[in-house]
């Protein structure tokens, strides 16, 4: 257990060391990215993955670190990551107590090519890790997918994704096995829109919306049925340029095929972006 919170740091130490340094003297590297900490409600945030039982698995603090790198000699082949390393161990609630406890990582992380000016193909692996058992993964699954996105620095974006049979995206990897139903199709956007004159007070949201009717081990198919949607929309504070206090909410909603718990949560964080 303890070699693997090493190696979790210092990866995670190394990558945005590397991030940082590619961002201040570009040299062979160019990197876009964001930081962000937050700071969860007594509610807690309840991860969607499949850990030891009995252990709660709702966390207090969460660290979440992007970024997506391009070698200046070939700029239309991206490498790109996205991991929210939560901290925590309680129940939420009443029974609720904040510590800083390395609970789980949820990442995501893969490659992609711009084919067209703003338009990238992706493959992408995701995956949630039990850092109490080395050995437990949680609900892996894989994606090819297209990216609109003009300007990544500006955050906006619209994707879509298939995931392909055997991998697909499970939006309640707790439930019932004989109950789930897992994603074939996903499209996910995020957009930011400024308030006010002044332009420091914005409004956000990152939507993915779910949709097929396989069954894992049972029945495999591709149809595009709506199963779930998963919200996270709030405000921001742009403090600097590169700095923004923000207040999300986030939550999770049927379209007609989640059989899950809507694990609603909310946060205050601060994001710094480069």
């Amino acid at each position: 257990m303890c070699n693997l919170r090493k190696i979790v740091c210092i990866a995670a130490l190394a990558i945005l060391a590397l991030s940082i340094t590619a961002s201040a003297d570009p040299g062979p590297i160019r990197t876009v990215g964001t930081l962000e900490t937050f700071v969860y409600s007594k509610h807690g945030y309840a991860a969607t993955v499949p850990v030891l039982p009995g252990r709660p698995n709702v966390s207090s603090y969460g660290l979440r670190f992007s970024t997506e790198l391009r070698a200046t000699r070939v700029p239309r082949i991206l490498l790109f990551e996205d991991a929210l390393l939560l901290l925590g161990d309680s129940k939420g609630g009443r029974d609720s107590k904040r510590n800083m406890r390395p609970m789980t990582v949820l990442g995501r992380y893969g490659i992609g090519v711009e084919i067209l000016h703003g338009v990238q193909l992706r493959a992408t692996h995701g995956e949630g890790y039990d850092i109490e058992d080395p050995k437990t993964t949680g609900a892996p699954w894989n994606s090819v997918s297209v990216r609109f996105q003009r300007a990544p620095a500006s955050g906006d974006y619209l994707e879509a994704h298939f995931y392909p049979p055997h991998n697909e995206y499970d939006p309640y990897p707790f439930g019932l096995f004989s109950q789930r139903v897992v994603a074939r199709y996903g499209v996910q956007f995020a957009k930011k829109v400024q308030v006010g004159t002044a332009r420091r007070i914005f409004l956000f949201t990152e939507p993915l919306l779910l949709f097929g009717d396989s069954r894992p081990q049972i029945s495999y198919n591709y149809s595009a049925k709506p199963i779930a949607v998963r919200l996270a929309y709030g405000v921001g504070l742009t403090i600097k340029h590169s700095l923004q206090a923000r207040f999300t909410q986030g939550e999770w909603h049927s379209l007609g095929g989640y059989k899950g718990q809507s694990q609603s949560w909310n946060a205050l964080s601060l994001r710094y972006g480069w």
